[in-house]
């Protein structure tokens, strides 16, 4: 996976020079291989990536792969600097801007496992493979991801060289797990096509681009693995999504998790906060805040790196892993490959395969999105094709794009055009114009616009039941039902407009911790008083939803999803019955058919009756 992180001018270099490895080993000696740092403390010194070293150091350029010594790293985050030269690119930076970005490339948990318990060779081949998938993702986000803008506040976007970045590798969690991962510094600093000049990077497309990315870098990871130690994958559930994560098949949840504590500490962590938070509030905290106390417990239960070498880690691994095996840590490691797994090309994907994947990707997008970009499109094609491997990540990423296209060409382009008039030198090969930044067009389906066009012409009917405005006004004089207050006077007013508003739909907006809540509460009791007992239904996106709004209105709700297929059912059987008891009453069958049809008559009845 990928995250990214921004990276203040100043101080966002000091975590990354705290970790530099300062151990004994002999000056100059090979490190491609990590062999040093399995005595010597700390980590490797970083490498300089990017299409955009070619820029610096007066033009003369910087090679891929050259050490970045500490003095690099300050010029390039506390002055925006040529790491080389020191000569400032581009404008001079404040004290509040933002020096760089944080991409931290992360394997899989499965991944780290299988290279701290594997002998040197593998482990050598395994980095060698986080390192290449890196290195092809970065590659991919210069050209079609990174860009920067000239112009009057920006209105042009402009093509670029490339990135400078320097990437660390670091070996284990803050908690002493395995977790092999890089942290790739992208300088806030691009080098523009056009004219050569140094810019600010528009970070815009980056954050929207993180996911698209992060699945990337799983799929083509997965199948450089594949391809070197022969291993399989296969997907497993995770605690808080519905999209599974792919893992080394044969690495199993028990091993992972006796390796995974910085994670078990977040979520307990994060358990507690929450818990205190329905304390305080009186109420389930929103996704929104979910995450943010997510970011608390992250902080919270953050430890300072011990610093210790490879080879202490690898030897401390070994003796954690051996309860959970049957063999030798190294033994155990060969036996997860060399399994016959089938890869592909592109040219085995014809179009009607890859219309199935588009198809389903747009259909997943479009449940969670009323409007997207390609990168939410392209992003969940990847995960579609997380079972598949191909033979190199070239393939995955042509596959990919072709699958993309097919889904957006089904889909809607919403964003209005610009208003420039573009001349010729400022349009895109393709013929779009340069004023209209590619990573932000935004999508929508005809299906999402017909469901808006039905809500919209529920809500101005005003032809549906209402309840007086003497009912709501005895009900806000009594607490609600199960509670111990009343509503205010807002909340009333709320609830009166609901219910003696006519319409078939209507909206309540309110921030969180508005009361909201008690307002439905309120609107139940109001409702039921005039419309009788079991007259409201609640129904809410997610079961956990379902259960807090049950919770906080006192009354029996449900999943939606669940609710619509459990409806449609209902009419399913509803229609057959009906029809066999047509069939029966005008005796259309014959005799010794009509026991059998008035069984199952006998069991769709007690089955709607339930």
């Amino acid at each position: 996976m990928m995250t990214i992180r921004r990276l203040s001018v100043g101080s966002g270099y000091k975590y990354l020079l705290k970790s530099i490895a300062v151990g004994d080993g002999a000056a100059g000696a090979n490190t491609s291989n990590l062999v040093r740092y399995y005595t010597e403390t700390g980590t490797p010194p970083g490498v300089f990536l990017g299409a955009g070293l070619a820029g610096l150091d007066g033009s003369r350029g910087v090679k891929v792969g050259q050490k970045v010594t500490a003095e690099n790293l300050k010029r390039m985050l506390q002055d925006c600097a040529d790491p080389i030269t020191g000569e400032v690119l581009g404008r001079a930076s404040n004290a509040k801007a933002v020096g760089g970005f944080d991409l931290t490339f992360s394997p899989s948990k499965s991944v780290s496992v299988a290279w701290a318990l594997g002998d040197r060779a593998t482990r050598d081949v395994i980095y060698r493979c986080h390192e290449q998938a890196v290195a092809a993702v970065l590659a991919y986000a210069e050209r079609q991801v990174f860009k920067t803008r000239s112009g009057s506040q920006g209105c042009v976007e402009e093509e670029i060289v490339g990135v400078v970045a320097a990437s660390f590798t670091h070996f284990d969690s803050r908690d002493g797990d395995p977790q092999l991962h890089d942290h790739v510094v992208v300088l806030n600093r691009v080098q523009a096509t056009s004219d050569g000049l140094w810019r600010t990077l528009d970070s815009r497309g980056l954050f929207a681009s993180a996911v698209m990315l992060s699945e990337m870098h799983q799929g083509v990871l997965s199948d450089l693995l594949t391809a070197e130690l022969g291993w399989d994958w296969k997907p497993h559930a995770r605690r808080s999504s519905p999209v599974a994560k792919w893992e080394v098949a044969g690495v199993s949840e028990t091993l992972m998790e006796e390796f995974s504590k910085r994670t078990a500490d977040i979520v307990a962590a994060k358990d507690r906060l929450i818990e205190q938070f329905e304390t305080d509030h009186g109420r389930a905290p929103t996704d929104v805040e979910v995450l943010k106390l997510r970011q608390t417990a992250t902080l919270a239960t953050r430890h300072a790196k011990q610093g210790r070498s490879l080879g202490e880690l690898t030897n401390d691994w070994t003796l954690r892993a051996l309860p959970y095996l049957d063999d030798e840590p190294t033994s155990w490691v060969h036996e997860l490959g060399q399994k016959n797994v089938a890869v592909f090309s592109s040219h085995d994907f014809g179009d009607d395969i890859l219309r199935d994947v588009a198809n389903a990707s747009l259909d997943v997008v479009s449940a969670k999105r009323p409007t997207f970009s390609r990168a939410n499109i392209q992003a969940e094609v990847f995960r579609q094709l997380q079972s598949v491997r191909f033979v190199e990540p070239a393939e995955r990423l042509h596959v990919a794009t072709r699958a993309t296209d097919m889904a957006l060409a089904q889909a809607l382009r919403i964003n209005a055009p610009s208003l420039h008039h573009t001349p010729r030198f400022l349009l895109r090969s393709d013929g779009t114009s340069k004023f209209e930044a590619t990573g932000h067009w935004r999508y929508t389906t005809k299906t999402l616009l017909d469901a808006e066009a039905r809500l919209l012409s529920a809500g101005q009917r005003t032809d549906a039941a209402v309840v007086s405005r003497k009912t709501v006004a005895t009900v806000a004089r009594r607490p609600l039902p199960g509670k111990t207050f009343t509503l205010s006077l807002d909340q009333a007013r709320c609830v009166c407009e609901i219910t003696s508003s006519g319409r078939a739909l209507d909206v309540l907006v309110g921030a969180a911790g508005t009361g909201k809540s008690t307002a439905m509460a309120g609107l139940r009791a109001a409702w039921e008083r005039e419309h009788g007992p079991g007259s409201v239904l609640g129904l809410a996106p997610s079961a956990a939803a379902a259960e807090v709004l049950g919770e906080d209105m006192g009354i029996d709700a449900d999943n939606l999803a669940k609710w619509l297929y459990e409806s449609r059912q209902r009419g399913e059987r509803t229609r057959e019955l009906q029809g066999l008891r047509d069939r029966v009453r005008h005796n259309r069958v014959e005799v010794r058919g009509t026991s059998q049809l008035r069984e199952r008559i006998s069991r769709l009845e007690g089955e709607l009756c339930r």
